[in-house]
């Protein structure tokens, strides 16, 4: 019996062998060492920057009509909205003068139509992110050129905004701007009072049990 247990028990020396085989970690290859270089605190902060950009750049696209809006490119649903319902975006003011373009984004449009001449099956959010790159890396004395435009295009516009709010079509756009959001406010104060009703939330959550029970009798 002495025989066959040592026979099964194994030897120290196998012992430590396999626990030195278990601990030892996984050798860093050059594979490892790139991607660990790429995710480093450079890295991801230069993606937040660009993101950041690509963002800011939609936003003042869109304000400015040089991007579809919802209705003409549609975009992918977020979650937090009821399904099959289309948020509204609040109608623009066509006569407000044009919002002003950052540097950037007078970069990017300047950069955007030659790209698109030189490389015409590349996607918009593609070449927004090339620009990205090309305005990150771009000489401070280039750059310096479409901000100072970008600055004189500011000025412009605040004196354009302040000659507009005098005007009698900025404040029939004002006045139906507040009636909106007055009878939006209204329906978010009704529809939170109908759901705040027990009798009312007995229905909804038991709906499909009452029809069924109607379908019976």
């Amino acid at each position: 019996m002495e025989g066959v247990v040592s026979a099964v028990q194994p030897s120290s020396g196998e012992v430590t062998e396999a626990k030195e085989n278990v601990d030892q970690p996984f050798p860093e290859t050059e594979s490892s060492k790139i991607h660990g270089g790429l995710h480093g605190p450079t890295s991801q902060k230069e993606g937040h920057d660009i993101q950041s950009q690509h963002q800011s750049v939609e936003q003042q696209l869109l304000d400015s009509g040089e991007l579809r809006t919802d209705e003409e490119q549609p975009r992918p649903r977020r979650g937090g909205w009821t399904k099959g319902r289309k948020r509204k975006r609040s109608p623009r003011d066509n006569n407000a003068p044009k919002a002003p373009l950052t540097g950037y984004v007078r970069f990017m449009n300047e950069r955007r139509e030659q790209l698109r001449s030189e490389r015409p099956d590349v996607p918009f959010p593609e070449i927004t992110r090339i620009v990205g790159s090309e305005w990150s890396k771009l000489p401070a004395e280039e750059k310096q050129r479409y901000l100072d435009e970008a600055e004189r295009d500011k000025e412009r516009y605040t004196k354009e905004l302040q000659q507009y709010q005098k005007t009698e079509a900025y404040r029939s756009y004002s006045r139906k701007a507040q009636s909106r959001q007055k009878g939006r406010q209204q329906r978010q104060e009704g529809s939170r009072t109908l759901s705040s009703d027990p009798e009312v939330r007995f229905l909804l959550h038991n709906k499909p049990l009452i029809l069924w029970y109607k379908l019976l009798f």
